[in-house]
């Protein structure tokens, strides 16, 4: 399609707005309301513009095939100064004091408008302030655009604001003098007030204070500290979380020099990149390094392993994968190491099953396109904010990464049929309330397991998924006795029918599932996601995103996966016969307790991976998902895709350096929270750059200079690693700053994916007018495979033997611990860290008012007599650990996070990250009960 505007010619897609179409192609169309990519809320008017003689309003008005829209004519100009007018009548001119002026959008219009005379008059009401979380929100300002309110709604999705009314005087005496649209924008100002409206105190957001345009909500600490063009912004990208979201840093100098800066405050492009609490708050942690690299140096000598953190960025993990390079050291970061092999196997199995079950499949036809292909395979920001189904597994998004739940809230909002399945260990009410189409499920343990079978059975995949893998149901298979002591599953579905609780096909209205589900017995399926059938595990729509994170990968790495007659490496997708099983190997004079142990080491933790993702890339394949992983750390995958990695499982280390990590020797930030034996800088203090979640290399500028005590420029990695004599004789030997390293990441990648070479002061780090983000760049899939991975697709099938068992609730609560300790330890705790907490780093800042330590619902609360910051002591019965105490409100099970920065919570969880507890007030004895 095309429109005209202005007389000139531009291309439209179906579903754009005028003003979408504007913006992409660089057309002001003032707006004040607005929010990109937000419900329109028709506040200020200012979008007003005529299409072929008829006045509509730009921001919600749907294109049409040869529209001819005009922007600016003497009648739309009019009406366009008199609302700029009616909003200064009565607003505070006091700009010298406004934390807003220089920056105000209400300054910007008035003289957009040309507006240079009032006309208009009213006798001010008495409006009250008031304050809410770090907000202050002052109504004699506000004009009532309502961009808090909707922010708060499509993008942070908690709907804590809205535009209350007042009563207030109206001016009717002017409804004759004015234009319609400009009374109608004034009677409305002078009707309404924000309210606060949560049912709880909001903490830490702060996007409120970012959309506003005027002076009316403000943050509180930075009040009548400075003024808004003393501050210098530094474009640079958050290092809290791996959603790679940009921030503005404020920055004003301290001293005459300007060696010393503070940052005041941080903004972000609240068009198109809503930030979170930790983002916009956690600015003030600052550290202090050091000249001095005697203790280091000597600590590296020493050294028998390097730990390496997820914190740290692109150019520090390179840095350190050449020093364990150097020296001969394993270099390990478990999440990374494990998402490594992850990957590869994935993008292997994907080829493979994209072929294998398509129609003209041909076992040894040449790969095309293979850069294209994996790359495909991976979901973008794009795709989320695309999406017409999301399904995650064990993702935590509103606690790993704020943001990434910020964008599926958007997608839901604005597209109502949007569906999003979220199985895991506990429900929130604030994800309920993001659409009607969001389910919840959840499982007492297994959610990998049991969310990969219930999407099989719900979806119909059961032909293909039993051709692909013919021993992985088996241990759902009805056996004899089963039959005969018990109804069938297919009578229990034809009841269902009768019901109408029956699974209907996507394809036709005749339902062949029920012939499919009728050899299984998904009692103990079904058990385990506490549903009474599958109908809220079907998909309506293909093609979207599947949400994973650590835990969906460690849990099944955990899970077990016996077969019914042993493990065994001897699955084909042809026709020829399995090689025996172990059990079937080894003598029958071996007795079972002697096989099955050896069967365990052989189903090792690459192999379980192996498995893994070879059952997530036939679903994602079945379905058309692309995967989305969501990493614990800012950078994981930065190091995934630039280090060596050795998993831990394989070390004994007796002396070794964490790199902002837990070592013997510490590398890391100098802040009281951590307090290393070597200082390096807080990533907000750093140059270089990060790898997001959905693999895009973003800039890291400097909020304010590395420096040491006597103001000197301190030492970092890279000073080090210079000392250690590791860049001798290589391109990078004369590299004087850490930034420098950023355009040698191409030639160091490791993995499926590379960077491009691109230097530091070449990473852009903006967004364009209709949104396209244009930060950074993207990882380039490889254009070859690995050899290995030609081997192995030119075979039919994958040499694993393996059997998928969901535990029913008795059973999980057996393999956690006795019955006497689930009688003693009666509550579930989840290893997680509270909304807007990271790190070290955002616990050692001041201006959060989010606390980390243990979570509970308030139900809980109420039930065991709980006060709100109380100290009490969770035992496992692995161990304990002390902490205070506080409510979650969006928590809805009898479940506790716990901060995995608790002293002593690795003891409490042994290896996983969910265990049975009980619960002590420490001044008592006995445990609370509910």
């Amino acid at each position: 399609m095309t429109i005209m505007i202005e007389g000139q010619e531009f291309e439209a897609f179906e579903g754009e707005t005028i003003l979408d179409v504007a913006r992409r192609n660089a057309i002001q169309i003032p707006t004040i309301c607005f929010l990109s990519g937000c419900s329109p809320t028709l506040a200020c008017k200012m979008c007003m513009v005529e299409v072929n003689g008829k006045r509509m309003y730009s921001c919600n008005a749907k294109i049409k095939n040869g529209m001819e829209v005009i922007i600016h004519n003497e009648a739309l100009q009019k009406d366009r100064n008199e609302i700029m007018t009616t909003y200064c009548v009565n607003h505070p001119l006091e700009c010298g004091v406004c934390d807003k002026s220089g920056e105000c959008e209400l300054q910007d219009f008035t003289l957009y408008t040309q507006v240079d005379t009032q006309q208009f008059g009213l006798q001010e009401a008495d409006k009250k302030s008031f304050s809410f979380a770090q907000s202050f929100y002052d109504p004699a300002l506000c004009i009532m655009c309502e961009r808090c309110v909707t922010t708060c709604k499509d993008n942070i999705g908690e709907n804590f604001l809205k535009a209350g009314k007042a009563n207030l005087f109206t001016p009717d005496s002017y409804k004759d003098s004015m234009g319609k649209d400009p009374y109608s924008v004034w009677a409305k100002r002078q009707k309404g007030l924000i309210e606060f409206i949560g049912k709880h105190e909001c903490r830490d957001c702060g996007e409120c204070i970012s959309v506003c345009p005027v002076g009316a909500m403000t943050y509180k600490d930075f009040t009548y500290t400075s003024n808004a063009w003393e501050l210098e912004k530094v474009h640079s990208t958050c290092g809290f979380c791996a959603s790679g979201c940009q921030l503005i840093y404020n920055v004003k100098h301290l001293d005459v020099k300007g060696d010393l800066q503070k940052v005041y405050r941080v903004q972000n492009d609240y068009l198109y990149n809503p930030i979170c609490g930790a983002g916009r708050f956690a600015f003030d942690t600052v550290s202090i390094g050091t000249r001095n690299l005697t203790s280091v140096l000597q600590a590296f000598k020493r050294a028998d392993s390097i730990f390496l953190g997820s914190d740290v960025s692109n150019e520090e993990a390179l840095i350190a994968n050449l020093i364990a390079e150097k020296y001969n050291l394993p270099l390990i970061n478990r999440e990374a190491g494990i998402y490594q092999i992850f990957q590869s196997y994935f993008i292997e199995a994907s080829y493979f099953y994209q072929d294998f079950l398509s129609e003209s499949f041909q076992e040894n036809k040449p790969q095309k396109n293979l850069r294209k292909r994996t790359s495909k395979m991976f979901a973008n920001y794009d795709d989320v904010k695309a999406s017409p189904t999301f399904v995650a597994l064990h993702a935590y998004f509103k606690y790993d990464a704020p943001s990434l739940r910020y964008k599926i809230n958007n997608n839901l909002k604005m597209s109502k049929n949007t569906q999003l399945i979220n199985i895991g260990l506990f429900k929130d009410s604030l994800l309920q309330s993001l659409g009607k189409n969001v389910v919840q499920i959840t499982a007492d343990s297994q959610v990998s397991v049991v969310g990969i079978l219930g999407l099989i059975f719900a979806n119909d995949l059961i032909d293909d998924f039993e051709r692909c893998f013919p021993f992985a149901l088996q241990s759902l298979l009805h056996t004899k006795k089963s039959l005969q002591d018990s109804q069938s599953l297919t009578d229990k579905l034809n009841h269902m029918q009768s019901s109408e609780q029956t699974i209907e096909s996507p394809e036709s209205s005749h339902d062949n599932s029920l012939d499919n589900l009728a050899p299984y017995n998904l009692s103990s399926l079904l058990e385990s996601l506490h549903i009474e059938n599958l109908d809220s595990l079907k998909i309506a729509k293909k093609g979207g995103v599947l949400l994973i994170s650590p835990y969906t990968i460690e849990e099944f790495i955990a899970s077990d996966l016996q077969h019914i007659h042993g493990y065994g490496i001897a699955l084909n997708h042809n026709d020829t016969t399995n090689p025996p099983s172990i059990t079937e190997a080894v003598s029958a004079t071996i007795a079972e307790g002697i096989t099955k142990p050896i069967a365990n080491m052989l189903m090792d933790t690459q192999s379980k991976i192996q498995i893994f993702a070879h059952l997530l890339a036939f679903v994602c394949c079945k379905l058309d998902l692309k995967i989305l992983y969501i990493p614990q750390g800012a950078n994981t995958l930065g190091i995934a895709h630039l280090c060596n990695l050795t998993l831990e499982d394989s070390i004994r280390s007796e002396c070794s350096i964490g790199i902002r990590a837990k070592g013997d020797f510490v590398l890391d930030s100098n802040l009281e929270t951590i307090k290393p034996h070597f200082p390096l800088p807080t990533l907000a203090q750093n140059e270089g750059s990060v790898t997001s979640m959905e693999l895009r290399v973003l800039p890291l500028r400097p909020s304010i200079p590395y420096l040491d005590s006597n103001l000197q420029a301190a030492f970092d990695l890279s000073d080090v690693a210079r000392e250690l004599d590791v860049f001798s004789h290589t391109e990078l030997e004369d590299i004087e700053y850490i930034g420098d390293f950023t355009k040698f990441l191409a030639k160091y990648s490791k993995g499926n994916f590379v960077y491009q070479d691109v230097g530091y002061q070449d990473l852009q780090i903006c967004f364009e007018r209709d949104g396209k983000d244009n930060r950074g760049y993207m990882l380039l899939a490889r254009d070859a495979i690995s050899s290995q991975q030609q081997e192995q697709m030119k075979c039919c099938g994958i040499d694993f033997k393996f059997s998928l068992q969901p535990y029913s609730m008795e059973q999980a609560n057996a393999a956690m611990q006795t019955q006497e300790c689930a009688e003693q330890m009666p509550f579930q705790a989840i290893k997680l860290e509270t909304q807007n907490h990271f790190n070290p780093t955002t616990l050692a800042s001041k201006n959060l008012q989010s606390k980390s330590g243990i979570y509970t619902s308030k139900a809980m609360f109420a039930e065991l007599g709980l006060k709100e910051e109380e100290r009490v002591v969770i035992c496992s019965q692995f161990g304990e650990v002390q902490s205070a105490i506080y409510c979650d409100y969006d928590l809805e099970d009898g479940i506790f996070l716990i901060s995995p920065m608790v002293e002593g919570v690795d003891a409490l969880f042994n290896v996983g990250f969910y265990t049975k507890v009980s619960l002590y007030k420490k001044e008592e004895k006995e445990p609370a009960a509910i």
